[in-house]
């Protein structure tokens, strides 16, 4: 069995795999596409308000659980 899986941004997809697989194993969503339908469902604060647009799609890349953890606190 997988430990961990790295999906695109496909929900019925993370559900059956979900529903499948045992819960040892983790499923992640692409960073990646994730952070391109950010920037495209939120274009159209790019030219009207820039520094919103750029909170949104200047999120961070955490790469542990312990990174994580420390962003939240």
């Amino acid at each position: 069995m997988p430990r961990v899986l790295i999906i695109e941004r496909q929900l019925k997809l993370y559900q059956a795999l979900k529903d499948e697989l045992p819960t040892s194993t983790t499923i992640l969503f692409c960073y990646f596409h994730i952070l391109k339908t950010l920037k495209t469902q939120y274009q159209f604060l790019e030219k009207d308000k820039p520094s919103e647009y750029k909170l949104i799609t200047d999120l961070p890349l955490i790469d542990t659980k312990e990174e994580f953890q420390k962003a939240l606190d």
